[in-house]
């Protein structure tokens, strides 16, 4: 069983518009969204770690990062 993770998904500025393709595009390439934040172009959901390179690779993401890596300044 693979161990699923908690990811933010930050989309590309200049997808922001299309967010509701992107998040179908995310799930399609496996992760379990539980939050959009539209707004912030943000996707917070689940997926193993070996899904990641692939989420990297979907259309309009920036980038990807594991839930917990932000510290408050």
């Amino acid at each position: 069983m693979e161990h699923e993770q908690t990811w933010i998904v930050t989309v590309s500025h200049t997808h922001i518009e299309q967010i509701s393709s992107v998040v179908t595009s995310l799930e399609h390439t496996g992760l379990q969204v539980q939050q959009v934040l539209s707004t912030l172009g943000q996707v917070i959901g689940r997926a193993p770690e070996e899904k990641v390179e692939e989420l990297k690779h979907v259309d309009g993401v920036e980038s990807v990062d594991a839930e917990g890596q932000f510290k408050a300044l």
